[in-house]
């Protein structure tokens, strides 16, 4: 279902499903937790819509950084979900179209994606110092907020891993499809032709004649040696 939110704006995506996050985790723990207060209930779902809202966005982001950077944002949107879909399941489109989309999508994955999985690492590890940091000033809602924050970056980093990991499957199971369709060789070399002569053909060894005209054969005029 995530393809088909590429061209949706990022932010009312995101804002949506933390809404409904929010709305859902909050009166959740409210009934069946009674212990906890609405103010309590409310944090909950607060923190919880974050995360979602967090990992959509930034989760949009990278997709639609991806597709412009081989292209394919130039096709309609019906096409870059389709193409995103494929290279998300490892599979071949049978569009031409959406087949060399799909590739350069995942040829993109396999040699960038490396980086990108460091950046989110990075991000995550500064995230994280910070919330332990603000957990041991006394700060627990700022700390909880940065786990939060670390919980759904840890989420992107194991997709960016499969994606990577199924992008180059698809790319090797493309190579073999095209190996497998390379036409044979039409015909062998012709032999190399020998000295012999056609039938019919001239010798090119034939006696020569001598300054007389008459055939060279080793015999004088009168027929004596």
């Amino acid at each position: 279902m995530f393809w088909k939110l590429l061209a949706a704006p990022r932010w009312i995506v995101g804002g949506s499903l933390a809404l409904v996050v929010f709305v859902g985790y909050s009166i959740g723990f409210k009934l069946t937790k009674e212990q906890l207060s609405w103010p309590e209930a409310l944090l909950i779902g607060a923190l919880g819509g974050v995360v979602v809202a967090v990992a959509v966005v930034l989760g949009l982001t990278m997709r639609r950084r991806e597709l412009k950077a081989v292209g394919v944002d130039r096709l309609s949107p019906g096409q870059q979900a389709k193409a995103y879909r494929a290279a998300q399941k490892g599979q071949i489109d049978a569009d031409p179209e959406i087949r060399a989309a799909t590739l350069r999508i995942a040829e993109y994955r396999v040699k960038g994606g490396s980086r990108q999985k460091t950046l989110l690492v990075v991000a995550a590890v500064l995230v994280g110092a910070s919330a332990v940091i603000n957990l041991t000033a006394g700060s627990g809602r700022s700390a909880v907020l940065g786990l939060v924050v670390v919980a759904a970056l840890v989420v992107l980093v194991v997709q960016l891993r499969t994606a990577r990991r199924r992008a180059a499957e698809l790319l090797n199971a493309a190579a073999g499809d095209a190996a497998a369709h390379v036409p044979a060789s039409a015909s062998a070399p012709e032999p190399t032709s020998t000295s012999t002569s056609a039938p019919g053909s001239t010798s090119t060894h034939a006696p020569s004649s001598s300054p007389s005209g008459s055939p060279d054969n080793g015999l004088s005029e009168d027929g004596k040696g």
